[in-house]
């Protein structure tokens, strides 16, 4: 091989470490959905363990994924048993439905949150009204993770916390991923 072919190889070489190591640093995606939701869903508990050594950075989505534009739900996280955020409202004693308050984006944008090595992080996302006369509401909960070492699961509950039947589901039912933006790559390697 030629001094030219060799050095075109190296040249190669180098630009494919910058993009393994690009890759590194992209987040896994896991989805636990879309999901099927039982008319009785009022809530989605997730409950998000990290098993790392170190803290990871998360972040949590629970949209409503009836139409074609996501709508987050509400939601309200708890980091070792206290509560981070602003709490939901409450149920109302007069109508069983819970209320909804669409225009607070803190709580309809979704969730990072650091959680220490080996502990745990419960969110409790509301949820929205579905459409009317929708029979196949859906909804999907997204985790954007740095690292496999974190376990997932969420259950669709009604008011009174009773996991709904097709709702609940665990990690070992999903397929995990690294989301690549293969745009962010384009013009990065030169031939």
């Amino acid at each position: 091989m030629s001094n030219e072919g060799k050095g075109f190889l190296k040249e190669l070489e180098k630009e494919i470490r910058k993009i393994f190591k690009k890759i590194e640093k992209t987040p896994f995606a896991i989805s636990l959905g879309p999901i099927l939701r039982n008319p009785n869903t009022e809530e989605v508990i997730v409950s998000i363990f990290n098993g790392d050594k170190h803290t990871q950075k998360i972040t949590v989505s629970v949209a409503d994924t009836t139409n074609c534009i996501p709508v987050e739900f509400q939601k309200e996280a708890y980091l070792c048993g206290k509560l981070i955020t602003p709490p939901l409202p409450p149920f109302t004693i007069q109508n069983t439905k819970p209320q909804f308050n669409l225009q607070q984006n803190s709580e309809n944008t979704p969730l990072t949150v650091g959680i220490p090595p080996s502990q745990l992080l419960i969110v409790h996302a509301r949820a929205t009204p579905p459409p009317p006369m929708v029979t196949n509401a859906t909804y999907n909960v997204l985790v954007f993770t740095p690292t496999r070492n974190i376990t997932i699961s969420s259950a669709g509950v009604n008011q009174q916390g009773e996991p709904q039947e097709g709702n609940t589901v665990t990690m070992n039912q999903t397929e995990i991923a690294r989301t690549i933006l293969l745009d962010s790559f384009i013009g990065e390697i030169e031939f």
